[in-house]
């Protein structure tokens, strides 16, 4: 399988993964110098096994030069977890149980591979069944004097399976291990405690996309994003950050959607979409990007998913924070007593009243802006700066033109209809309700245009504090 690496048969790039892999060890390999790929492989591989951690760093690195996703690093690693293993299981016979777990057709393998570790480590999507989720398992550490994940995973997969020789094997095998590890009190407590027949409700996953300005190429941004799959943000990892052009945003944000259904297509929980989105990017129509874009009807993001538009800047700004806390308190403890104040500009020295009228209200959450907030500086962006200053956690505005009667007509619906504390999702049904109308119409064409700005101070994924982003590698 290393043969077949582009990076392993290209002699430049083999020579710098071998460098890289001897700065990682900290010790040369003292390899031949062998003119054949395969010999060279072979040597490779014995000298690495025999170093601590050794064939490890040599897949981790390769990882690193090929991509997480190339389909050679994907069974390197399917290979690795097999030899956790036979290592972790030292001198098993494993002719029975590979062959059960082969056999094994429950479609929720990853939902109860996640169960076992009590959601603390995320199933990778070369886990395509029961087998490779065991061996991964095997990989997982756990708490000294606990049942380890791997036999977790095969008690609730015995709950789960109707053969009654397949049940008999996969408990046997824990009752064996768990008196030779003296843990057979664990697994009897493990098999009276676990309801893998009821399993919890799933929770709502989120991907969450930020674009940040290169600060070199003003046509560049770049795209950081994250994978969290439970409410309280404790599951987040982080993929690879990436430059892209402006004009290439909506592709790469169709990948990584496809990436992340694919890596999700186990879970049937809802996912929901966060854009952190920079000044000029604010009115990009982001839940009107496109989805299957390679087939004959492509379709918006929006059909799909909930998406929810957030400020980069209030995020990276940390002296707004405390007056944007309190706002969001005031709206999630008193949805009832929280308001909206429309912008009207009167004056030259419009938006620096509005700024003292936001400040001097604390019972407003929101701004219904004048005019959209386009990327020249004008007066709608900064009405959005002195929203965010004053702390205001949700902004709405129309991206064409927020002075129509039909925008208005629009906005006062939402606002009585679902009140401030539930405007995501009663949004995004006005737009759903607009896409089968002719949208010439100025209704359809209001609420298509309708753009809310939705940040919860709480909502700061991978649990960070709000300068920065912290998580693991998820590429």
């Amino acid at each position: 399988m290393l043969e077949a690496c582009p990076t392993v048969k290209d002699a430049t790039s083999r020579q710098l993964w071998l460098e890289m892999v001897e700065e990682e060890l900290g010790q040369r390999l003292d390899l031949r110098n062998q003119t054949r790929l395969r010999p060279l492989v072979v040597e490779l591989t014995r000298t690495c096994a025999a170093i601590p951690a050794g064939l490890d760093v040599l897949v981790d690195v390769l990882a690193a030069l090929e991509g997480e996703s190339s389909r050679e690093v994907s069974g390197l690693r399917s290979l690795m977890d097999e030899w956790s293993a036979v290592e972790f299981f030292a001198d098993a016979d494993w002719t029975l149980l590979q062959q059960t777990l082969n056999e094994v057709t429950v479609r929720g393998h990853v939902a109860l591979g996640e169960a076992a570790t009590e959601g603390r480590v995320r199933i990778p999507p070369r886990c395509t069944d029961a087998w490779t989720c065991f061996a991964f398992l095997t990989g997982v550490n756990s708490p000294s004097g606990t049942l380890p994940p791997s036999m977790v995973f095969l008690e609730l997969l015995a709950e789960q399976i109707e053969d009654p020789v397949g049940v008999r094997v996969l408990r046997q095998w824990n009752q064996r291990w768990a008196h030779r590890w003296n843990l057979t009190a664990e697994l009897e407590n493990t098999r009276w405690r676990r309801s893998p027949e009821k399993p919890e409700p799933a929770s709502t996953a989120r991907l969450i996309i930020q674009l940040d300005p290169d600060g070199v190429d003003p046509d560049s941004y770049t795209l950081s994003y994250w994978q969290e799959w439970d409410a309280a943000g404790r599951h987040c990892e982080r993929g690879e950050d990436r430059l892209v052009k402006r004009e290439d945003l909506e592709l790469v944000v169709e990948e990584l959607v496809e990436r992340m259904e694919d890596s999700w297509a186990e879970r049937s929980s809802p996912v929901w979409l966060e854009f952190f989105l920079p000044w000029e990017l604010l009115n990009a129509p982001v839940e009107w990007w496109a989805k299957e874009t390679r087939s004959d009807l492509p379709s918006p993001l929006i059909g799909d998913y909930p998406i929810i538009v957030r400020s980069l800047e209030r995020l990276r700004m940390r002296k707004w924070h405390r007056p944007w806390r309190q706002r969001w308190q005031h709206l999630t403890n008193r949805p009832a007593d929280s308001r909206a104040h429309w912008s009207n500009p009167v004056g030259e020295d419009h938006v620096q009243r509005l700024e003292m009228e936001l400040k001097a209200d604390d019972h407003l959450v929101s701004l219904v802006l004048s005019e959209p907030p386009l990327p020249d500086g004008g007066t709608g962006q900064q009405e959005v700066l002195v929203a965010l200053r004053a702390g205001l956690p949700v902004i709405i505005w129309n991206r064409e033109d927020c002075s129509t009667e039909a925008f208005r007509a629009v906005v006062a619906e939402l606002l009585a209809d679902a009140g401030l504390a539930n405007l995501p999702g009663h949004a995004r049904q006005l737009k759903l309700d607009a896409s089968r109308l002719d949208p010439v119409h100025p209704a359809s064409r209001a609420a298509r245009n309708l753009t809310v700005l939705w940040d919860d101070p709480g909502r700061q994924p991978g649990g960070r504090d709000a300068s920065g982003f912290l998580g693991e590698g998820w590429r």
